[in-house]
């Protein structure tokens, strides 16, 4: 799951929460009700994915254009990004706009709404950085590897922890280990 705050929903701004549905190889989009701590259905009809097992998700708030997304992930590493969209009915559609494959499973990812790039881990191999925008394409870089990196194998969830002025860091969950990695958030991702 993941969530985004300050989505225009009609007259209305919701923050949103988005999360693959493993039941129905779905993605289910819920508002969060902050006087009762409940989350409410927003999901337009069944957004089917169209993978076998949707397993990881994140979410992204775009700068360039203000839209919001939603990556999922498979057990077959491909990734595949949806925009967010609000209905006249007062619900939230999403329909498919970009798609890549990585090699293996994925499971962990995390977008980067200031810098505008997407981090997904590829559990057997390391963490890939790509452009979040729905035009980015397949491009990527490595940031880290568990084969001569710092990673072990069993890359697992990842988050953003922003700074001020643009500092921070990536950090991930390296199950392997059972650990931590961190990583800055600007540049090349040091570790």
């Amino acid at each position: 799951i993941d969530l985004r705050y300050g989505f225009a929903l009609g007259d209305k701004i919701v923050d949103v929460i988005t999360a693959t549905n493993r039941s129905s190889d779905s993605l289910s989009i819920y508002g969060i009700d902050a006087a009762t701590r409940t989350l409410y259905d927003l999901t337009e009809g069944v957004i089917a994915t169209g993978m076998v097992d949707p397993y990881g998700l994140c979410m992204y708030h775009s700068r360039k254009s203000g839209n919001y997304f939603a990556f999922v992930n498979d057990t077959e590493g491909v990734v595949r990004q949806w925009q967010l969209e609000a209905t006249s009915a007062g619900r939230i559609s999403a329909s498919m706009v970009r798609e890549f494959r990585l090699e293996s499973q994925t499971e962990g990812c995390v977008a980067d709404d200031g810098t505008g790039n997407l981090f997904v881990g590829e559990e057997d191999v390391g963490i890939w950085k790509y452009s979040a925008e729905p035009d980015g394409g397949d491009a990527h870089t490595r940031v880290d590897s568990a084969e001569d990196g710092n990673l072990t194998a069993d890359v697992e969830g990842m988050a953003i922890y922003y700074g001020a002025e643009g500092s921070g860091y990536l950090i991930l969950s390296n199950q392997g280990a059972n650990n931590y990695a961190v990583y800055e958030r600007a540049g090349d991702n040091k570790f």
